[in-house]
């Protein structure tokens, strides 16, 4: 969807950007992991190299850390066609 954007075209920093990774994501775990622990996340902003997320709890933002940060990654890199640094902070 994004791949053949250029680096700078402002679809890159849209939400909507953050909504694909989150249906590439639904496609991915069940649904009540989904719903459980990744729905709640929220898109922040993004830069040229890294994504900045939020979520409610430290105990949730270690649970994702530990358990779907790999996956959020490969999500982005379907959907980018390169990895960002994921910035995943409570707020």
């Amino acid at each position: 969807m994004y791949k053949n954007l250029p680096i700078d075209d402002i679809r890159w920093r849209r939400m909507d950007f953050w909504q694909a990774v989150l249906s590439d994501l639904k496609q991915k775990v069940s649904s009540n992991n989904f719903e459980s622990w990744l729905q709640e996340i929220q898109f922040e902003h993004r830069t040229r190299d890294a994504l900045y997320l939020s979520v409610e709890t430290p105990f949730l933002k270690a649970w994702i850390e530990d358990n779907y940060l790999d996956l959020i990654d490969d999500s982005v890199d379907s959907i980018l066609g390169r990895r960002l640094d994921i910035d995943l902070m409570v707020g």
